[in-house]
């Protein structure tokens, strides 16, 4: 496995692939082994977020084009997923997704009008005629609510 890119490379290809500066990459996960994300900005695309993953995985381009089918599934029903804005691959072997960064802060309790905002998300998930396949989605979303993940 080749070593995790460093933000200036990354940085200069997402410039590259979005015709526009990006600025202001601050890491929003620990540093790991096969993967890496990044908050960052473009003048014209405003927040986004940068996701690197080790493509020796063999399912860093499988999830971006899952990502790709069915993000837009759930926006069109009111979900709120982001607008995937470029992907390739960035230095040995590594493979970079850029997508729109949405609004909001990581939960820190289940309270007040919670509970019922999360039933809402729910719902606007169930029905889509999305399988889950091998994806642990109770797992992701948690990362995403309680990590920062997205």
């Amino acid at each position: 496995m080749a070593d995790v890119p460093t933000w200036s490379e990354v940085r200069r290809l997402v410039a590259r692939e979005l015709g526009e500066p990006v600025s202001d990459g601050e890491p929003l996960t620990s540093v790991r082994r096969s993967r890496m994300t990044w908050a960052a900005r473009a003048p014209g695309a405003g927040p986004i977020v940068v996701k690197i993953r080790d493509s020796d995985e063999g399912r860093a381009q499988d999830k971006t084009r899952w990502c790709a089918a069915h993000l837009p599934v759930l926006a069109a029903r009111g979900y709120p997923a982001p607008t995937i804005l470029c992907q390739g691959m960035v230095g040995d072997g590594w493979h970079v997704f850029v997508q729109h960064r949405l609004p909001g802060r990581p939960l820190t309790s289940l309270d007040g009008p919670m509970p019922a905002a999360l039933l809402r998300l729910v719902e606007l998930q169930a029905d889509a005629g999305i399988a889950a396949g091998e994806r642990d989605f109770a797992g992701y979303l948690a990362n995403v609510l309680f990590d920062d993940w997205e």
